[in-house]
């Protein structure tokens, strides 16, 4: 989704963020603000700083005021809310602990 993405709106949608995760959809299991920190170079990775940008509705031409930046887990819960290895809270934590012993 996020190619669709012109790259100057995904670097200011990027910068504006300051590499963090900005969802803030409590039913994601992270309270108000999620700010997992994300890794430029792993954009639409399923690593744990994997992130990919969310357009909120459907618009033709995305601008950065309807962009979301949004980790790997945030966004495979916002579109696809019943996914099954994340639909919980602790199935989030699981599956960011497994990502990380992979990635050190």
């Amino acid at each position: 989704m996020h190619d669709e993405i012109p790259i100057d709106i995904e670097d200011k949608v990027w910068k504006r963020a300051d590499a963090r995760c900005e969802c803030e959809n409590p039913k994601h299991g992270h309270g108000y603000l999620c700010d997992e920190p994300l890794y430029h170079r792993s954009r639409g990775s399923s690593r744990s700083d994997g992130w990919w940008i969310y357009i909120e509705g459907e618009w033709n031409i995305p601008t950065p005021e309807i962009c979301t930046l949004m980790c790997h887990y945030c966004y495979q819960l916002e579109i696809n809310p019943k996914h099954p290895e994340f639909k919980t809270y602790r199935g989030i934590l699981k599956n960011r602990r497994k990502h990380r012993s992979y990635e050190s």
